[in-house]
């Protein structure tokens, strides 16, 4: 963002196995099986950005499924203007990440990988990126939920949505702002859930019209709850 711009562009996309190559992990049927499979499948990526942000990238691109070395590999492409957000390893780390790239030097800067308590060990961590200007603070959070249709899966899905509602509220405190800040989120991600799932008000508080997340509601004021 220059003095010109007056908005910032992010965009989420699961890149879908998206791994560097790796010729002891070859046989692995997520990993590509050739060095060039890799490069073609990043050119791509890179291609479609172009297409979509008009011969330019984001501002800030948040993606899934992809590898600390991929995700690396892909910011330097993106070019020296960028820089990039992942968790360090974990228990069951799966090689396949959460990752933020984001554009240096306009206002952006990463977070502490976010991560619930009384998950399975191979949770992925939701990635945080903050955006400043003036006194308007944008925190960003990267979500890869959990997947399948099982009732643990869709136990630990709910645990996620209920620890971001709470996280997201404890930083949308005026409280806990240092002065005079205008705090904003955006959550965005594959949280693995349609839609209309009851996920979305039952535990993260979130509803698809502006009136209903603007609603102020007695029942809120003993709750660490954010209307989404």
């Amino acid at each position: 963002m220059n003095a010109q711009q007056d908005a910032i562009s992010f965009c989420w996309w699961n890149l879908h196995d998206f791994a560097h190559f790796d010729p002891n992990l070859a046989s692995d049927s997520r990993r590509p099986k050739r060095d060039i499979d890799f490069e073609a499948k990043r050119d791509r990526i890179l291609a479609a950005l172009r297409e979509l942000f008009a011969g330019g990238y984001p501002d800030l691109l948040a993606v899934c499924e992809i590898t600390r070395e991929a995700a690396t590999d892909l910011s330097q492409r993106m070019g020296t203007a960028f820089d990039i957000a992942v968790a360090p390893t974990y228990p069951h780390d799966d090689g396949f990440q959460v990752a933020v790239i984001f554009r240096k030097d306009i206002g952006f800067s990463a977070d502490t990988p976010l991560l619930a308590e009384d998950v399975s060990e191979e949770t992925r961590p939701m990635i945080a990126v903050r955006f400043r200007r003036g006194d308007t603070v944008i925190r960003f959070v990267a979500c890869h939920w959990t997947s399948f249709d099982s009732p643990q899966s869709r136990k630990m899905r709910r645990r996620l949505a209920d620890y971001i509602s709470r996280d997201t509220y404890e930083f949308l405190q005026p409280n806990n702002q240092a002065g005079p800040l205008n705090h904003h989120t955006v959550i965005l991600g594959d949280l693995n859930v349609e839609p209309t799932s009851p996920i979305f008000e039952e535990d993260l508080a979130a509803f698809r019209d502006h009136d209903s997340s603007r609603w102020v509601h007695w029942r809120d004021r003993n709750q660490r709850r954010v209307r989404l």
